[in-house]
């Protein structure tokens, strides 16, 4: 008998907190004399890489529609598709980490 009524209120227990916790943190982290400091992030990109990753995309896009590669075009889209977008991010990738140094 004892054994049901403690899983209950266990289970009880366990909403309860699961409910008012949440609540109980928020109040205290919101206090006006928490500042946060703002985190960088750690990968920053420009509006001009924004652009070539969407440029990429597009270009992959484009001619896996065309040459549908996971048929029998496999090795045009490797060369024409992927071929350009490897070789170009792989330059830049080559020439931003030479600039680093």
């Amino acid at each position: 008998m004892f054994s049901g009524l403690n899983e209950i209120l266990l289970i009880a227990a366990i909403v309860l907190a699961v409910i008012f916790l949440p609540r109980i943190n928020k109040s205290a982290t919101l206090h006006p004399t928490h500042v946060r400091a703002r985190t960088k992030p750690a990968i920053a990109l420009s509006g001009r890489q924004r652009f070539a990753i969407l440029a990429s995309l597009i270009w992959l896009a484009f001619w896996a529609v065309y040459y549908e590669p996971w048929g029998e075009e496999w090795k045009l889209f490797a060369y024409i598709g992927a071929g350009p977008v490897l070789i170009t991010w792989g330059i830049w990738w080559a020439r931003s980490n030479r600039r680093k140094l």
